[in-house]
């Protein structure tokens, strides 16, 4: 049995949920017979939603749903600044978004230079991880080797955007971006000689970010450190 915290739910109340198409489905009592998703014709899960109930007004002080605890639960990795980062990584990795652009309002001149450096790095990296995944999905969907990954990822991107310029806007590494042909690129003016230079750089670093995000940076989520690393 699974559970999720759902703040609009009622406690103990009984669901089915598919993440295959993320439909959901209360019932009274779970069902074998009802494990198939109606829309999409995958595997359910089932689920028991538990509320989470504030303790003190509205301080993010809240009620361990399933042991009753008032003082032992803590909200870890909420912060604004995270959340934000995570839903810009959602909308700039989407293949239904066409124009990856964002605006973030702060009222404090610090906070705007902390936030806009967090989310250019985090959603650049994430975006990464997408980008992966579209190429096992697509390319290589019976599986494939590290090393062969590594090898042909960069052939993948070019095919998936033809376009040099559109290429290196999406792939450039925020610490790459002071780079004298790139800002020609975003001016429109016709490749220089340093083109095929800053291509090369960019493949090069791919390669690096793919090893660094398979090996150490394999326990880092949108959030928290993960306990154990992926096998």
């Amino acid at each position: 049995m699974d559970y999720v915290l759902d703040g609009h739910a009622d406690n103990g109340a009984m669901v089915w949920f598919c993440n295959e198409c993320m439909k959901e489905q209360a019932v009274g009592r779970f069902e074998s017979t009802e494990r198939e998703c109606p829309a999409c014709g995958e595997q359910r899960i089932p689920m028991v939603a538990r509320g989470m109930e504030l303790v003190s007004g509205n301080r993010k002080h809240y009620q361990c749903p399933f042991c009753g605890s008032e003082q032992d639960i803590a909200m870890v990795g909420v912060r604004t600044t995270t959340q934000v980062s995570v839903m810009l990584t959602q909308l700039s990795g989407d293949s239904f978004n066409d124009d990856s652009k964002a605006i973030v309002f702060s009222d404090s001149v610090q906070d705007a230079s902390y936030r806009a450096s967090v989310f250019n790095s985090r959603t650049w990296r994430f975006a990464l991880r997408n980008s992966a995944m579209d190429y096992m999905r697509e390319e290589r969907k019976e599986g494939v080797s590290f090393a062969e990954y590594l090898n042909k990822q960069n052939g993948y991107y070019h095919r998936r955007y033809p376009d040099e310029n559109e290429y290196i806007v999406r792939f450039i590494a925020p610490n790459m971006t002071w780079m004298r042909e790139y800002e020609a690129v975003l001016q429109g003016n016709p490749a220089g000689p340093g083109r095929r230079q800053l291509l090369d750089w960019i493949e090069r670093r791919l390669r690096l970010e793919s090893l660094l995000e398979f090996g150490m940076r394999s326990r880092t989520g949108r959030t928290l450190r993960n306990p154990v690393a992926p096998q």
